[in-house]
Parts: structure tokens; sequence; C-alpha cells
């Protein structure tokens, strides 16, 4: 991997978390800006592009003859092609075309890196996951320094909105005290700052336990740290079980399969994130104790509202049999939503925290069936595999992003949780075929 490619590749995983952004149009509801209408530019969409130009040659005659002897990457490139393509013909009757047209243009660099990090081998595992796991570090250390000053300073160049905790919308705690502000941290909302946070945590126990950056071993164990502290910071709860599910398949699958070497590598790491996690936990249990109040008024207003949004999901995918089969175009719930229930405030349309459900309203039956048959020949190894210790880690990896996926629509909604999950099914992927 030549010098150029590599520190494009890696400034591009540094660059993720930050959301600069240019703007270039936008959709009104009701005389408000629609968040999920916003169609721009980001700041590490320039660097991707510019890292796919340098590697052209990887979409060349000898790379395609190469990618042809494995059946099951001939089915997941075939069925993400598809799907691509498929995002892009929704647009012809999506309500809003444009929104959905800006939408596919991501989907399509999402699937161009996915490619790339698969087909080169010269891409290191290791490298792609340390990066992600260490350009939070940054955004970690943000979310301290919101919780403990319980504000937010707005920055443009950072693509950062001011947020304080007695402004109406902004995502709090409400507690017997008053009301805690959550850590953004570099994200525009504490579920997806949190679910990266849960995938860096994870990255930086198969990073320890694979054994081949022996040299980071601080920087891994302050990452650990800093990422565990600010995970119990953002209070995303969907975040908090990805975490405990995934280490609970690497801890058990791992020791099940006595991999004591791995173990042995990833248990300072571990017991480092486990320490600061335990302390920030005991130490804010006052406030974070009323995240699982189902008395507390914000807790009981969510849960309505997520059980709400499931019925309109389901209002949306059987209200006509053409739609659940074609969707009603890529990134256009909320205004498909706006057209079945009119005259509503822009906050009142949100998309459905599911991003399967998601999927099935926006493509419909077929842009799901392409979904499908991608994320199972991606993991086809995997689990043929799974006693291996490559496949625990990409099934630990997995778990994050299944459950965020499951609890949220960040990973679907948002740039740079699209590209997160494009990086995940070529690790995924690769990690299988080493096993």
């Amino acid at each position: 991997m030549n010098n150029i490619r590599k520190k494009l590749l890696l400034l591009f995983l540094l660059m993720l978390p930050w959301q600069t952004r240019w703007i270039f149009g936008d959709v009104n509801v009701m005389g408000d800006i629609s968040e999920f209408g916003r169609m721009a530019v980001y700041a590490f969409d320039i660097v991707l592009v510019l890292f796919l130009l340098v590697s052209t040659h990887l979409f060349s005659r000898a790379t395609f003859e190469r990618v042809k002897r494995s059946k099951v990457r001939l089915v997941a490139l075939g069925a993400l092609s598809g799907l691509v393509l498929y995002s892009f013909v929704t647009s012809l009757w999506a309500v809003q075309p444009m929104v959905a047209l800006v939408f596919s243009v991501h989907m399509l660099l999402g699937a161009l890196l996915f490619y790339v990090l698969l087909v080169d081998e010269e891409i290191s595992i290791d490298m792609v996951l340390a990066s992600i796991a260490v350009g939070m570090l940054v955004p970690s250390l943000l979310g301290w320094m919101q919780s403990a000053t319980q504000s937010i300073d707005a920055s443009t160049i950072l693509g950062m909105s001011a947020q304080t905790p007695d402004t109406l919308g902004v995502a709090v705690i409400e507690h017997a005290d008053g009301r805690w502000l959550r850590a953004y941290g570099s994200f525009p909302h504490p579920n997806i700052f949190g679910g990266f946070l849960a995938f860096g945590l994870i990255s930086v126990a198969a990073i320890s336990a694979r054994g081949r950056m022996k040299r980071k071993e601080l920087l891994l164990l302050l990452t650990a740290a800093s990422l565990g502290g600010a995970l119990i910071m953002s209070a995303s709860r969907g975040a908090w079980l990805a975490l405990v599910i995934g280490l609970a398949i690497f801890h058990f699958g791992h020791r099940m399969n006595k991999h004591k070497e791995q173990m042995k590598r990833a248990s300072g790491p571990i017991f480092a994130m486990a320490t600061t996690i335990v302390l920030i936990a005991l130490f804010m249990s006052p406030v974070l104790g009323s995240r699982f109040d189902g008395e507390n008024r914000l807790e009981e207003r969510s849960i309505s509202e997520r059980t709400t949004q499931v019925d309109e999901a389901k209002m949306m995918v059987t209200r006509s049999p053409i739609l659940f089969l074609t969707g009603s175009g890529v990134a256009n719930y909320t205004f498909t939503l706006q057209g079945i229930k009119p005259l509503q405030k822009v906050f009142m349309y949100q998309p459905v925290h599911n991003v399967l459900a998601l999927i099935l309203v926006e493509l419909g039956l077929l842009g799901f069936a392409l979904f499908v048959t991608f994320v199972v020949a991606t993991d086809w190894e995997v689990h043929k595999k799974w006693q291996n210790s490559n496949s625990l880690i990409a099934m630990s990896l997995g778990a994050v992003i299944l459950v965020v996926a499951m609890t949220d629509h960040y990973l679907w909604t948002q740039v740079s949780g699209i590209y997160l999950v494009a990086i995940f099914f070529a690790v995924n992927m690769r990690l299988g075929e080493e096993a």
C-alpha cells in the first residue's frame, strides 16, 4: 500500500466522527428545516473520493479475476451493486427525489469503500480498526468536557451545534435535581456517539487480541479508558447494550474455545474500559438511574414515541402492495410520513428507530432482499468458522452493529453511520476469510 493511499485512508478514518459539512440544499416542512432533508457534502466525503481515485488500480481486470475465484465475494458484491443501483431507481418515485439521489451517492461511495477494503490485501484490518478506535479518542475527551461543563459550544468548522440542558429538544436526563446534558462528542446526537464508542471499544479489544500492534499498547489502554467513560456519559442505552453483548460474545467465545493467548492480550484494555465504566457509573448513579425509571417523564415519552414509530412503520409498509414491493424511496421515510400525517411540526416526523424497518419501508421487499443477501454473504465464512478467534472478533463487532441498528436509525440516516457499516462489513468478511 503506497504512502499516499495509506495517509488518505488514515485521514478518512480519523475524520469520520467529525460532522464538518457544506450544506447545499434543504427541505422545509411546515416552514421549518428538516434535518433529514439536508443535502450536504462532508469533509470526509472529499477525503474518501481522493482515496478512491488513487485506488483505481484495484478496479482492473486482474483484480476482478481474483474476485471471481470466490463465489461468496461475487454474491456479496453483486447484491451490494444491486442495492446501490436500486436506491438510485427509487428516486424516480420518491417524494423528495434530490434527497434520495444525494443519499444514493453516499451509498455508492460506501459500496466503493467496502470493495477497496475487501480486495486490497495491503490494507491491514488492524490499522482500520485501530484508526476508528483512536479516531474516537478526541470526541470521547470532548464528551468528558461536555459532561463536566454541561454545555456544548457551537462550531461551524466542526459541524457542532450549541447545546444546553435547559433548551427544549436537547438530549438530556431528567432527574431529581434537574436536567443533565448527555454527551454528544462530535456527533449530532448522543446515541450515534454511543454507537461509535461501543464499536471503538470492541475494536480495541480485537486489535489487542490479534497481537499485531504491541507497540501501541499504552495508546490502546488510554483509548479504552477514555471511550469507556464517554460511553457512560452518552447515556445511550442501546450503545450500552451493544457493548455488553459484544463483550459477552468476545469473552465467552474465546474462553469456551480456550483461546488463552488472545484473552491474555485483550485483558489489559478490557480491564481499563471496565474500570472506567464502573467508576463513572457509580459516580453518576443518581442521574443514570433515571434512564431506567419507567415513570420518568422523558423515559415515558421516549417509549411512547418509539411505540408510535413502530406503528407508523407498519402502516407505511402495509398501505399498498406496490409500495411494499418497491418501497417509498430511499431517505424519504419522514417525507412519506408527512404525506400520510400532514400539518404537523417538523420534529414530529422522525424515522423509526430500527434500520431494518427503515430499509423495508424505503426500499421495499426488493431492496430488503438485496440487503439481506449482502449481509448473509459477508457473514458466510464467519459463522462457518465461529470457533476461530478471528470469527469471534467479527461476531463481537457484528453484535454492536446489529444492536445499534435495531435500537436506532443513525447507521442509516447519518452519512458517517453508512460508512461505518461499510467498513464493518469489509472487515467482517476479511476476518471470516482469515479464519
